[in-house]
């Protein structure tokens, strides 16, 4: 950024959020916003029904739709 190689970033995803002591944000070419590509209600009801149908398998003793590695 700081070369110009960059004209400009819009950045919604960090490692740490909430993004604090960065560098991106002096930056004028630079805009940045909270993670919320999922805060739709279309994308909300399918994370609601995913978890559902998840424990509802799980429940009756199958496995997991989507398990997390390293979980169970």
């Amino acid at each position: 950024m700081t070369t110009g190689g960059i004209r400009a970033a819009a950045l919604d995803v960090f490692e740490d959020e909430p993004l604090r002591n960065s560098a991106l944000t002096s930056f004028p070419n630079v805009v940045l916003s909270p993670h919320a590509g999922s805060a739709t209600r279309e994308a909300r009801w399918a994370m609601l029904r995913l978890t559902l149908n998840n424990l509802h398998a799980v429940l009756n003793g199958q496995a997991a739709l989507s398990p997390v590695p390293g979980i169970g």
